[in-house]
Parts: C-alpha cells; sequence; structure tokens
C-alpha cells in the first residue's frame, strides 16, 4: 500500500538513524522517475549526514547514475558546500540527467568559481543541460554573463531561450539593456528578438524594470 510504505519511510528518516538509509533510498529508487523528485522530503529528513554517507556507499555513478541524481538534488536542497568538489566530478559522468540535476544543485550553490566549469556545457547537444547553463550562468556570472547568455537567446530550444531571457532580466540594468538591444535590432535572430520583448513585456508587467 503506497501510503503505508510514505509512511514508514518518513518515520524512519525522522529518526535520523543512517542505518535505515539503504532500503529507504532502494524504496525512492523503486518509484518512477518523476516521483523521485517529490520524494525528496522524505529522505531530506535524515539531514545532510545522508550526504557523506551517499557517497561512501552508492554505487559508481558510471554504473548506476540514477541514485546520484538523488545526491545532487539533496546536495542543492541542503545548501551542502562540502558536497560541491563531488557534484564538479559528477559533471564528467556523460548522463544527461545526472548532469542537468547537478547544475540545479550548483546554482543553488552560487560559487562564482566554477563559472568557467559550468559555462563549457552552453553548447552541449542536450537541451535539458543548456536549460540549466542558461539559468546558471546569470547566478554566477552575475552582469559579466551578459555576452554568455546572449547566443543562448538564439537556441532552437524555447525552454533555453526562456531561461537565458529571465537570466538577462534577473541581472538588473545591464541584462535589461541587452535585451532591450536585441528586441530592437532587426538584424537579430528572429527567435531571440520575440523572446526578448516577451520578456521585457513580463518584467514592465510585474515592475520589474
Amino acid at each position: 500500500v503506497p501510503y503505508v510504505a510514505h509512511t514508514a519511510a518518513l518515520t524512519l528518516t525522522q529518526s535520523r538513524n543512517l542505518r535505515y538509509a539503504a532500503p529507504v533510498v532502494a524504496w525512492v529508487m523503486r518509484e518512477e522517475l518523476y516521483q523521485r523528485e517529490r520524494l525528496l522530503r522524505v529522505l531530506e529528513g535524515f539531514g545532510p549526514g545522508l550526504l557523506p554517507w551517499m557517497k561512501d556507499n552508492l554505487e559508481s555513478p558510471d554504473q548506476n547514475p540514477e541514485p546520484w541524481i538523488l545526491f545532487a538534488l539533496l546536495a542543492g536542497s541542503h545548501r551542502h558546500r562540502d558536497s560541491q568538489p563531488r557534484l564538479l566530478w559528477l559533471l564528467d559522468i556523460p548522463d544527461v540527467d545526472l548532469r542537468a540535476s547537478v547544475l540545479k544543485a550548483l546554482i543553488i550553490l552560487a560559487d562564482p568559481a566554477i563559472y568557467p566549469r559550468v559555462l563549457a556545457f552552453a553548447t552541449s547537444p542536450a537541451w535539458e543541460i543548456r536549460t540549466q547553463v542558461a539559468r546558471a550562468l546569470g547566478v554566477l556570472g552575475g552582469p559579466s554573463a551578459v555576452p554568455d547568455l546572449m547566443p543562448l537567446m538564439a537556441d532552437s530550444v524555447f525552454e533555453v531561450r526562456r531561461n537565458a531571457a529571465q537570466s538577462l532580466v534577473d541581472l538588473g540594468h545591464a541584462g535589461v539593456s541587452a535585451l532591450t538591444w536585441l528586441a530592437e535590432d532587426p538584424k537579430a535572430d528572429r527567435f531571440a528578438r520575440d523572446m526578448a520583448r516577451e520578456r521585457l513585456e513580463w518584467a514592465d508587467e510585474r515592475g520589474h524594470l
């Protein structure tokens, strides 16, 4: 019975006893991929001590990357800066979902020193990764990220363009100026120009300009 299993897992995690980590993590991993992120709240009950346990007990991400997606998302939810070296190491694993999850966590940790490492993924063939990069560059780079965000405004995937535009809005004057220039440039990429106009209108309606 799903409710009973969920309640049992919640009770075990709230004990903060890592002796129960293996069966609870195994239970989460038996769920569908889309359900696992929802179940992070259950795993969070163990506290940040679960992350070192996972580093020591999970299979190699080369063999089984899926549990490491949970690790990345938990590192972000706990804002666990000590996990950043492991997150950067996980970026070398060629799994799209894992890399996207790692980038989500790195956005939350917001360490400007890793900007060049994240920028290297701006041309990834996987749109899921480029989507996260488009958010990360603004957070990690501040106004100096504007030149790197501009090419992403012309990405072939809507979600990437939207995130790049939102990053520019969030950067304030420098980003808004870049969007305004793009919106008014008749030679600009049509998709980039339309997205710039849409985000400027969105920001104006909400009083962000």
